[in-house]
């Protein structure tokens, strides 16, 4: 007799799009992702209980992934670059500005761009995806080989990633993801903690300037309430950093436990339905201030970890 797998690995369509969903068999429990958009994690389910703002249909993949960004993977750059130039190594770079109706650049440069599957692991639930950048636009002329590795857990899900330097010299990097976390409700009443309280204050066109400012609100759970929020947060000097949200129709709390993202940009969207939890190896406009900025030494790599985990009261 076949010994039954403890997970199932299939895939579907959504429009265009090829999905591939990771299910755990013994439970009500998957994700998914759509590799030829970004390496885009598009679904995350436990218990039955949706975690992520997702698409099903052709018009949530063009209304939340394509003009929310949801799950979107964000490199080289993973929020925004003022008026989409920079400078490296004394040489001047154009981006494409796509920060509309700012002309910044904005979460890099490949969130839509066709990623390989390498492999699945029908006993581990995992699934492997790559994406080979070689010089494809010219403000950022290098060559980076970068790798995503989805894992699922009973109630967590596990995303390493590894970026290698292809190219002969140094490069400047940058690194991120951008969850929005489906409560679903308003996200007024829900309760959110974030492992720093320092902020980087913006301008008129979303870019940092002057120094970190401190907003206590969420150095201890507390409801999020009215508040608009933007903020790129400096979190604590740990290995290890830890958000948490508890929604307050079912006392459902995420944890995002991340490695080497000592920055965390939240965003709560008009609709007010969700929440974006976006863990940054850099601040907005990095690769002009320079800060959390990473200069990969050639054949360097950079590992890089997310844990969403999922309690249930």
């Amino acid at each position: 007799m076949q010994a039954k797998h403890n997970y199932k690995i299939s895939d579907s369509h959504i429009g265009d799009f090829k999905v591939w969903h990771i299910l755990n068999q013994k439970r009500d429990t998957w994700f998914s992702i759509i590799p030829e958009y970004g390496g885009c994690l598009n679904s995350f389910v436990v218990n039955g209980r949706s975690i992520l703002w997702s698409a099903s249909t052709k018009n949530e993949i063009e209304s939340q992934t394509i003009n929310y960004f949801a799950g979107a993977q964000l490199f080289p750059y993973p929020n925004r670059v003022k008026n989409a130039r920079y400078s490296f190594n004394e040489k001047e770079f154009l981006l494409p500005q796509n920060d509309y109706p700012r002309n910044n650049a904005l979460h890099g440069l490949v969130y839509n761009q066709p990623f390989t599957v390498d492999g699945t692991d029908i006993e581990k639930g995992e699934i492997s995806i790559s994406y080979d950048y070689q010089k494809q636009h010219p403000g950022y002329p290098f060559e980076v080989l970068l790798k995503n590795k989805f894992q699922l857990d009973e109630n967590s899900l596990n995303i390493f990633t590894t970026i290698t330097n292809m190219s002969s010299e140094d490069i400047p990097i940058g690194h991120g993801w951008h969850p929005y976390f489906n409560i679903p409700h308003r996200t007024d009443g829900d309760s959110l903690q974030i492992s720093g309280n320092e902020h980087f204050p913006i301008d008129e066109h979303l870019i940092p300037y002057g120094n970190t400012e401190v907003l206590k609100s969420f150095s201890k759970h507390s409801a999020i309430g009215i508040k608009e929020l933007n903020h790129c947060f400096k979190l604590k000097e740990n290995k290890v950093q830890k958000t948490e949200l508890v929604s307050s129709k079912d006392g459902v709390k995420v944890t995002m436990i991340t490695e080497g993202y000592p920055y965390l940009q939240v965003y709560t969207p008009s609709h007010r339905n969700c929440i974006a939890l976006e863990p940054q190896t850099c601040i907005p406009d990095a690769f002009n201030n320079q800060i959390g900025c990473r200069h990969l030494k050639s054949n360097e790599t950079l590992e890089l970890g997310l844990r969403i985990k999922v309690e249930f009261n």
